[in-house]
Parts: C-alpha cells; sequence; structure tokens
C-alpha cells in the first residue's frame, strides 16, 4: 500500500484521511482543474457496488474528510480494459472504475492538488 501523497502507476494516490474507498486522481490535467476549483476522484467498481456509492455519498465523504463544501459532482464510468499477461494469449479485464469530478465553492481547495 503506497503512502501519503505517493503516486502509484495508475495516477491515484492513497488518502491517509480514512476514506476505504474513494482516492484522488492526480495528473497533469488534474491540477489544472484544480485551479478552476475541480478535483478528481476515483473509485473502482467493485468498492463502488460492495460501499454503495454515488454522488450524494461521494460529496458527503469528500465534505467530511476535506471540510469543504461540494457544489457540484459529475461522474464518468470507465470500462476495464484486456490487458495481456506475459507472451501468452491469456487475457485479463482491468476492473471497471468510476471518476468523480467534484465542484468546490469559491475559495474551498484541497491541499493534495496543489504543486
Amino acid at each position: 500500500m503506497a503512502k501519503a501523497n505517493q503516486v502509484k502507476k495508475t495516477g491515484a494516490v492513497d488518502i491517509d484521511k480514512g476514506s476505504e474507498f474513494l482516492k484522488p486522481i492526480i495528473n497533469e490535467k488534474s491540477i489544472l482543474l484544480a485551479k478552476d476549483g475541480i478535483y478528481s476522484f476515483v473509485v473502482t467498481k467493485k468498492e463502488s457496488s460492495k460501499s454503495r456509492s454515488n454522488k450524494i455519498i461521494v460529496g458527503k465523504e469528500i465534505a467530511n474528510l476535506y471540510k469543504v463544501k461540494v457544489v457540484d459532482i459529475r461522474s464518468v464510468s470507465i470500462r476495464g480494459k484486456k490487458k495481456r499477461i506475459g507472451n501468452t494469449r491469456n487475457f485479463r479485464i482491468t476492473d471497471s472504475k468510476k471518476r468523480y469530478l467534484v465542484k468546490l465553492a469559491k475559495g474551498d481547495s484541497i491541499e493534495g492538488f496543489a504543486i
């Protein structure tokens, strides 16, 4: 398990504040969006089905973790991709994910996205 503020290969960072299923996305595009007050988070579909996450639950989770006011939430479903395993013709399918773009009230910000 990666420590806080340590980027994984997927571009996601673990939250050290205690969220089990919500991970921020830290990449060039998300940092540019963060300047406009829009922050990106990802939830895998497996974890999403266990926790029954939706826009309302994600909004409340972010508001509680970061002590900010959430104004708007948009969600994007990302289908799992086929990945080859070694030199064989076997494939595995990566987990499907759901990306949430969260807009905060003016004046609110999340520290992890500022670089």
